[in-house]
């Protein structure tokens, strides 16, 4: 199943920290009008969504801001960590979870892309087998390697 991925599913997976933070940014810095966490939201999800389509065994919804349902973790771990980079929360990489889960997504992103995981369909909800079937090599004449074959 695909979601459309909005601010009302993020803000209560958002520490307290993290949603008053962004709150006191958009006060402080931006624009009337802006929107710091929508920002990150619609970078995040067209991250995704390319990483998605780079594999052919993968379809898209055609609605722009709709996900796969299975990748909504990594989407919000990605969230919590551009919130908290732009915020000036700061992240100790050795330590901190929201950095670990952050880079958790980014590989499964690499993963995605090299199809290694797929994605549900968007009409039928049913997930392609994962890993590419490849290029196999074919021999149609003797090799070096062919030892009953070996003419001298």
């Amino acid at each position: 199943m695909w979601i459309e991925l909005t601010k009302e599913r993020v803000i209560p997976r958002l520490s307290p920290v993290e949603s008053s933070a962004v709150t006191d940014f958009d006060k402080a810095r931006h624009a009337p009008g802006q929107d710091l966490l929508q920002e990150i939201i619609d970078a995040v999800v067209a991250e995704l969504r390319a990483a998605i389509a780079a594999c052919e065994k993968n379809r898209l919804d055609p609605v722009k801001t709709r996900i796969p349902e299975s990748c909504l973790n990594d989407a919000l771990s990605m969230i919590a960590y551009h919130v908290g980079t732009r915020v000036g929360i700061p992240v100790d990489a050795a330590r901190e979870t929201r950095y670990n889960a952050w880079l958790k997504a980014r590989e499964n992103l690499d993963k995605l892309r090299s199809c290694a995981i797929t994605v549900e369909d968007p009409e039928t909800g049913v997930v392609s087998p994962a890993g590419s079937a490849g290029a196999r090599v074919v021999f149609a004449t003797p090799t070096r390697m062919d030892r009953r074959r070996w003419q001298f």
